[in-house]
C-alpha cells in the first residue's frame, strides 16, 4: 500500500489540538495519567487525548474566559474537523477528548 502524508498545515493543527488538550488535563484535571491516540481509517482521522483526573464538559470556566477551548475549536475547524468531550467511563473519572476530521485533508 501506498503511504500517504498529511498536509504540514494540517500536522500542525493536529499537534497543537494534542498540545493544549494535555497541558490543559495536566493544569486543571490533576491526573495521573494522560494518554494521547491517533487512529485512521478510510475516511476519518480521530485524534484522541484522554485523562483520568477532574471531569471536564468543555464548556469555558469563568478564570480563563475558555481562550484555551476557542482556540482548540479554530485548530479543529481549520480541518474540517469537530472536538467532543466525553466523560470517562474509567471507574477513576476522567474525561475523553476526541477530534474528528474527515479525510482527505487538502
Amino acid at each position: 500500500p501506498m503511504k500517504k502524508e498529511l498536509p504540514l498545515a494540517a500536522t500542525n493543527h493536529l499537534y497543537r489540538i494534542a498540545r493544549e488538550l494535555a497541558t490543559n488535563a495536566a493544569r486543571h484535571a490533576h491526573p495521573t495519567r494522560i494518554t494521547i491516540s491517533v487512529r485512521l481509517s478510510r475516511r476519518l482521522l480521530t485524534l484522541e487525548v484522554a485523562n483520568d483526573g477532574l471531569p471536564f464538559d468543555g464548556q469555558p470556566g469563568t478564570k480563563s474566559g475558555g481562550m484555551g477551548l476557542h482556540a482548540l475549536r479554530k485548530h479543529a475547524e481549520a480541518l474540517g474537523g469537530r472536538i467532543k468531550f466525553v466523560p470517562s467511563k474509567n471507574a477513576t473519572g476522567g474525561t475523553v477528548v476526541s477530534c474528528d476530521v474527515r479525510l482527505p485533508i487538502v
